[in-house]
């Protein structure tokens, strides 16, 4: 079930974190805004199948996705400093580890950052160089998680740019841009790296502090100038971390140990074969005592032509646990884009018993994608926007979740809007670029319906502000009879929730509820 509000937590919550991203599986070189089916990270409108709270798989990309934290310290006002663990497996490029687009500090596909802005081509970060025709040229906000989202030049400029997940960009002259999250957390991310040379290069802007609205700050050091190489995060509290390298200033660097107040956490790899300095992340080990630690399995000892080539095989919790993962190909266009064929997982079984399975279905022109998963508990079935139900027009659609019936027992249905962004031609640069609109929209939910046992409960979003908020949430439903002993309290299931003004892109509501109250004897 999409919930709104955790989502935007969530992003606040990205102010301060640190993600170590392991790149998921495309069959090439993948685009700064990779197609909707290699899209890393995590999205607001989708729904994930998860056994435990660091991992899910992604229904509509197939993707797994694991997300631990390993050093958290608790700050002012909720200005936490952590230090994440993010694996994707649409980050990785299986057939070539040694692919310069995903870029390693901690083994092949690997990332380390704060939160980025990717740009290919030319260095003008603040300029729209295309005369604002299409964003396919557009700087691209890469998120801690690994999630990516297109900043697209707004109509009045200020702000500059905006992304359909309403985070925002200004430009710093001369140094590179000043993202504000929708809580309010500023990135100054002005620390340049040539990430991919050659006639496609990609340039990235890593960020080098990172300021709440109560002026709480963090600092990020790099080892070099142009270097993506962390060297420690000190906070204006005091707080710090530092970060030890195994052939560090080199291609081959990789976080060998990570050290705050006295506490040690330590990362193990293995050498790729037939890929010269590339390496696995194969475990941490915790500063705990006695020492526990996560470790990894990877699939190498299959036919590059199977799906499971070099794909993360096994997951060990550092309590014992055990996941096992399988993988298949799916062709989510065959007809006219062949390359667009995808790894997604297709089975996962836990050691303490329980198994899961996925089937995709990829849509035409009159039906969704749907993705059929079977779980220890009974079966889920999904149906999002595909890129072939999408046309011209409808690209801002591509990815939404539409309908989730969990077995007979209950269906959620569920109704977008578009609300405008930007005025310049929203498309792909990869799979699917015959599908173009020509504005930039944000999804907004303005319906939510939910059939459990035959009985119909639905929700209705409107009224929605410049940020995507609605103003209006009503509510409707069978009434209901509660007998309470000597009180009998008839609730009508037909309520308005208007939003409660509070700050800029806040979710907070008050709820009104219509209730009569019968007074006397039961």
């Amino acid at each position: 079930m999409i919930d709104e509000r955790r989502w935007r937590s969530l992003a606040a919550r990205l102010g301060l974190l640190l993600t170590i991203c392991l790149p998921a599986t495309g069959l090439h070189a993948q685009e700064s805004l990779p197609d909707f089916y290699q899209e890393p990270g995590r999205y607001p409108n989708r729904d994930y199948i998860n056994q435990h709270a660091t991992e899910n798989v992604d229904p509509f990309t197939g993707a797994l996705q694991i997300h631990s934290v390993d050093i958290h310290l608790p700050g002012n006002g909720g200005f936490d400093l952590q230090v994440v663990r993010s694996f994707n497996s649409n980050r990785l490029n299986p057939l070539n580890p040694a692919d310069l687009h995903y870029a390693s500090l901690s083994g092949v596909g690997w990332t380390v950052h704060f939160g980025r802005v990717l740009k290919k081509g030319n260095t003008n970060v603040c300029v729209n160089t295309d005369g604002g025709t299409a964003i396919g040229d557009n700087p691209v906000l890469e998120l801690p998680d690994g999630s990516r989202q297109v900043l697209a030049f707004t109509p009045t400029g200020s702000p500059l740019m905006m992304t359909t997940q309403r985070w925002r960009a200004d430009c710093i002259p001369g140094a590179g841009l000043a993202v504000y999250s929708p809580e309010g957390i500023r990135y100054d991310m002005t620390q340049q790296v040539g990430e991919v040379g050659g006639a496609n290069p990609v340039t990235a802007w890593y960020t080098t502090r990172i300021t709440d609205r109560n002026n709480n700050q963090a600092t990020v050091s790099y080892a070099a100038a142009f270097s993506p190489q962390i060297s420690s995060v000190t906070t204006s509290d005091g707080r710090s971390v530092t970060f030890n390298y195994l052939d560090g200033g080199t291609l081959a660097r990789r976080i060998s140990s990570i050290v705050t107040g006295g506490r040690t956490w330590t990362y193990n790899y293995q050498n790729i074969q037939n890929v010269n300095g590339r390496y696995f992340l194969t475990s941490v080990t915790r500063p705990s005592s006695p020492a526990t630690s996560w470790q990894y399995t990877y699939n190498t000892a299959v036919a590059t032509s199977d799906a499971n080539y070099n794909q993360l095989r096994t997951l060990t919790y550092p309590q014992g646990g055990m996941l096992t993962y399988g993988y298949g190909h799916v062709h989510f266009d065959s007809v006219t884009n062949p390359a667009s064929r995808s790894v997604v997982v297709t089975s996962k079984t836990a050691s303490g018993g329980g198994s899961w399975s996925f089937a995709y279905t990829p849509g035409t022109t009159n039906t969704y994608d749907t993705t059929a998963v079977t779980t220890p508990s009974g079966s889920i079935t999904y149906r999002h926007v595909g890129a072939n139900y999408a046309t011209s027009g409808s690209v801002w659609r591509v990815g939404l979740l539409m309908q989730k019936a969990t077995g007979a027992l209950q269906t959620e249905s569920y109704t977008w809007s578009p609300q405008l962004i930007s005025y310049e031609n929203n498309l792909r640069q990869g799979a699917f670029p015959s599908r173009i609109d020509t504005e930039v929209y944000a999804p907004i939910l303005t319906q939510k319906t939910i059939v459990r046992d035959g009985v119909t409960y639905q929700t209705s979003y409107s009224g929605h502000d410049t940020h995507g908020n609605p103003t209006t949430v009503t509510e409707a439903g069978p009434s209901r009879l509660v007998n309470l002993g000597r009180w009998r309290v008839l609730v009508m299931c037909t309520s308005t929730m208007p939003r409660q003004e509070g700050r800029e892109g806040g979710s907070r509501r008050s709820i009104k509820r219509a209730m009569f109250v019968r007074c006397g004897r039961s």
